[in-house]
This record gives structure tokens, sequence and C-alpha cells, in this order.
């Protein structure tokens, strides 16, 4: 009897979990999500965001000019090999993070690059080939002056650097530790030629690694009223007046938490380098590591001049060039720089028609951000972007009179940021939680049935007839001796 009462009580506690679960499952998804969700010194979420995991990988490709003896030869076009990448492991890193009474925090980031020799197709002392960037700056700057300064240009150039259109570096030169130059040396001391501090050294990537103020402070959006990640100000501006009043405004994410429930075609992206909010595009929904997310891409909004998309004209100003580049110094000393997507992938095939070596393809050069919808954290950001300098023909400069106009690819580069798989088993566990405590709820109460269900039938068919009856099957000996029969 002992034991039936216990499973009796066990089918019941079955039962009554079973219904607490499917009662409070949406309480303890709440819960949850509030728990992965809270963003505060210490927590986990937090913690994750001061600092990028491991494995973030940074990838350089270079363009190596081949034959910039034949540029200004205007039937034969340049030859351009791609060479990389040369990997950096890339570590992200929140500094100086001050929480605000109004729901906003303002941070530093430090992006810092450790170069793996391992996984890159050659060392950093490898020589490369690329337009002069810093001589064809000086030249842009100087197209709009007087004849007389732009002849003065012309002889300071011929005797600075003897009319030379490219430069020979190695990588590491040409990407982050820089290398001098006679021009800037001369910027440096006659302040025409420069509007604010020159660099004592040129590279792509100069005074970037490991510096924390590089890419200004960012005062974002902290969770309640002022979501979680989006961009209010940007070194103490809302706005900037580099660019036309519809393009200046600072707003969207600025790279690390997305919009929540987010149902739009287009999401913004607060982009420091550019010094302004970049749109993307809507694809379709991908999934990454069991998790369905929103894929954007860079498209119609970010690489047209306005010829589709009206107003985005705003972006480029006297500088549209067609679709596919964008102008990307306008708050940068206005130099001919442009962004576009590695070899003009999606861009107007007049930019790679002009070069030899252009291959892009969309599994390799696309830009997309995965992310997911309900929590805003993304899943996978994969962002590829190439760096060009506009060559063309100025006036009364020499090294620049005869040349073809000509958009120079220089570098791209990717990084790969995602979501580690650990953190998203716990995500993909709290977005199913609902359904979890269904189904274990479902589970549990069929348990707790079938169990008082068999109880209920080994009762049933359990024999409990009188002992008259049992004695006919108890051995002789264990009759009782008054009934055993009596000799004759």
């Amino acid at each position: 009897m002992y034991h039936k009462n216990c499973i009796t009580v066990i089918s019941l506690i079955l039962v009554v979990l079973g219904a607490v679960l499917i009662g409070l499952k949406s309480t303890f998804y709440n819960y949850g999500m509030r728990t992965l969700l809270t963003f505060e010194p210490g927590s986990q979420l937090f913690n994750a965001w001061t600092r990028s995991p491991p494995g973030v990988n940074y990838d350089v490709y270079v363009f190596n000019w081949t034959n910039p003896e034949d540029f200004k030869n205007h039937s034969t076009k340049p030859i351009l090999k791609e060479i990389g990448p040369f990997r950096f492991s890339q570590v992200i890193e929140k500094v100086n993070a001050t929480m605000y009474d109004n729901e906003t925090m303002s941070y530093y980031r430090r992006r810092s690059f450790y170069f793996n020799k391992e996984e890159s197709v050659h060392d950093l002392d490898f020589n490369l080939t690329i337009p002069n960037p810093i001589a064809m700056a000086l030249a842009h700057k100087a197209r709009d002056w007087s004849y007389w300064s732009k002849k003065g240009v012309s002889i300071a150039l011929s005797s600075l650097i003897d009319d030379d259109l490219h430069v020979t570096k190695t990588a590491g030169e040409l990407l982050f530790t820089g290398y001098e130059d006679p021009i800037l040396s001369t910027a440096d001391k006659f302040s025409f030629l420069s509007d604010g501090p020159t660099m004592k050294k040129f590279a792509f990537f100069y005074g970037k690694n490991g510096s924390a103020s590089f890419d200004g402070i960012f005062n974002v959006g902290k969770g309640g009223d002022h979501p979680l990640g989006q961009i209010y100000e940007w070194n103490y501006q809302n706005d900037t007046d580099h660019y036309e009043e519809s393009c200046s405004k600072f707003e969207g994410s600025a790279g690390d938490f997305f919009p929540r429930f987010y149902t739009e075609k287009t999401l913004k992206l607060f982009h420091s380098d550019l010094c302004r909010t970049l749109v993307a595009d809507y694809e379709g929904n991908a999934t990454v590591h069991g998790i369905e997310g929103l894929k954007y891409v860079l498209g119609d909004h970010f690489l047209d001049n306005g010829t589709l998309i009206p107003g985005n004209e705003c972006t480029c100003g006297d500088h549209c060039l067609p679709y596919g580049a964008v102008y990307a110094t306008a708050c940068k000393g206005n130099s001919p720089n442009y962004l576009s997507l590695p070899h003009f992938y999606k861009a107007d095939p007049y930019f790679a028609d002009k070069l030899i070596g252009m291959k892009p393809d969309p599994e390799r050069h696309d830009f997309h951000i995965i992310y997911e919808p309900t929590t805003g954290l993304p899943l996978e950001l994969l962002p590829r972007l190439q760096i060009n300098v506009l060559m063309q023909p100025i006036s009364y400069i020499g090294m620049y009179e005869d040349i073809p106009t000509t958009l120079f690819p220089l570098i791209w580069f990717e990084q790969t940021l995602g979501m580690p798989s650990s953190s998203a088993f716990l995500v993909k566990m709290i977005l199913n939680l609902n359904d979890i405590c269904l189904i274990v709820g479902i589970l549990l109460i069929i348990l707790g049935i079938l169990i008082f269900l068999f109880l209920v039938y080994k009762i049933r068919n359990t024999d409990f007839c009188p002992a008259e009856h049992h004695k006919n099957y108890l051995p002789k000996e264990l009759v009782p001796l008054k009934e055993k029969e009596t000799p004759t």
C-alpha cells in the first residue's frame, strides 16, 4: 500500500509541475529575456560588449600596381594584382565607459591589431606598389588654385618626389607603421598646404592601432527610452557641418546592438570614418547558429549618388561619381578618396572597365549584417570595404596634366565579427523558452497521467481471491496439518 501511495503522489507532482510550466511560461520567458539583455557593469552582456571575443580576424588585401610606367599611355590599362590576405587578429575594447542618468553612456573604442604571419600570404616586409596617395591628395587640394599657385605645387612635386606617380613600400609601412614622405614634411612647415595638423608618416591605418581616441568618443543609449546602442552624439555633437543638412544628423546603430522588433526595409548605421550615418538595405532572413535573423546589405541606399534614391546626393555634394563609389573624406581633408565594395562589386561597370584585374564576387565581396530582431543582438557582421583614390588630370601640375581619369583601388579589408557558439546556444534557449516550457509541461502532464493509469491498471488486475482458493496452490507441506488427508 505504501508503494501505491508513493506512485500516486509522484504522478500528481508531475502533473502539477507540467501545469505550472505551461501556466508560467511567459513569466519564465520574460525573466530569461531580462537577464539576457541586462546591460550594466558586471552583467554578462556588458562584459561581452566591453571586449570582443577571441578569433576576430581583420584581413587586408592590397592591389599591387604592376605597370605604373604605362599610366600616361591612354591605350594601356593599369594592371592590378590582388595580394592578400595580410591577416591580423583584432581586439576591440570599450574604454572609459561612463553611465549617465539620462539613459545614455559615453565611451571610447580601442582597436588593437596583431599580425598573424602563419595565416597571411606574405610577411609585412613584402614590397607593394600603389599610386602615390599623398601627391594625389596635394594635387587635388590645389586643383582650383590660381595658375601660379599650381605651378608652384608642380615644381615642388617635381623636386620632392621626381614626379613619381607611384610609391613602392612594404606592406607593414602601407598598413600600420607608416612611412616618411617629403611632401608631409613640407606640408608641416607651410600651413597653407594643410587644413590642420599633418601626420608625420602615412599609412592607411596610421595611428589607429591601440589608440583609444582615434575613432572619437561615442554617446549611445543604454536601454529604456534610449534604445541600447543607438548613437546620440559623436565627439560631443549630434550632427556635422561636413554634409548637407539632410545627411548631417548622427543616428542609427553604433554597430554593437540593433533596434528590437524592427520591421523596416532599411537599417541606419553610424560610421565614424565617414563622420555620418549610412543606410543598409534589407535582403531577407538568414540563419546563424540555428537562430533566424534579419540580413541587411550595402545596396542602393549606400552606393547611389542620388540617381536612384532622391536626396542621396547630399552624401557627395560636388564630388559625386557614378553608382558604387562613395565619397569618403568630407570630414578628413577632402582628399580624393572613395569607398566602394571590393573589386567594385555592384558598382557601375565604368570603374572596372578602366582596369585589369577586377574580379567582383558576391560570395567574397559583399557587405552584410545579420542580427536577431527580438533581442537586437548581432549574429554575424561581415563588413567589407575598398579604399580608392581618384586619379584625374589637373591642369598646370605637370605630373598630373596628362593622366586618364581613373578611380584607382588601393586596398580592401574585411573583418569577421559574430556571436560565439556558446552565447548563441544561450540566446537560442531563451528565444525558445516559451515553446520549451510548453513542450516540457505537456510531457510532464502526460508522464504523470501515464504513471497513474499504469497504477490503476495494476490494481485492477491484482487477484484478491480468499485464502480458501489460494490454499489449492500451496505446496502440500504448507497446508495446515488439520486439513491434511488422514491415511487409510
